[in-house]
């Protein structure tokens, strides 16, 4: 029933990610969400950790670029900060795909050589399924959303058990 919202990959946080057996999948370009998936929602630097990382990412030539449903200003602020990121389109009214769409024609890539990477499943995983990205979902940074991010985490909860439960069955 709720499989259509199972991602593909579910990690505890992006360092955990298995880069190297998804460029192994072909896949080549990376769409990241902000808020939750890269930092905590209100904070505004990246950590010398997530700066490492994105050089790393660099290195073994992934293309990326955020999408995020944040404001406009704090994500191109963000974005100043980390290296080799290509574009970021916020306000992105994920999961209607807009942002993704705009991010897709900026990296020229196909569909099967993206992986969207985030930490909401009715909306980065949702977009990434109906784009038939390779989906990604990381635990969030904090129990601190958005008063509407905050609705959907419940949902979000019932899903995610009803997805053990199945990754147990396999």
């Amino acid at each position: 029933m709720f499989s259509y919202f199972y991602p593909d990959l579910y990690v505890s946080s992006v360092f955990k990610i298995p880069y190297k057996q998804l460029k192994e999948k072909h896949i080549d370009t990376l769409f990241f969400d902000v808020d939750n998936t890269l930092l905590p929602h209100g904070e505004l630097a990246p950590t010398p950790e997530l700066v490492k990382l994105f050089k790393k990412l660099k290195s073994m030539d992934f293309k990326i670029c955020f999408v995020s449903n944040g404001q406009p200003s704090r994500v191109a602020r963000f974005t100043k900060e980390m290296p080799s990121v290509l574009g970021n389109f916020s306000f992105s009214l994920k999961p209607l795909g807009f942002g993704v769409g705009r991010a897709r024609v900026l990296t020229n890539s196909l569909p099967e050589q993206i992986a969207i990477i985030g930490d909401q499943i009715f909306t980065d995983v949702l977009v990434g399924k109906r784009k038939k990205f390779f989906t990604v979902l990381v635990k969030p940074q904090t129990n601190s959303d958005i008063w509407l991010v905050a609705a959907k985490r419940g949902a979000e909860r019932v899903v995610l058990a009803e997805y053990k439960k199945h990754k147990r069955r396999v």
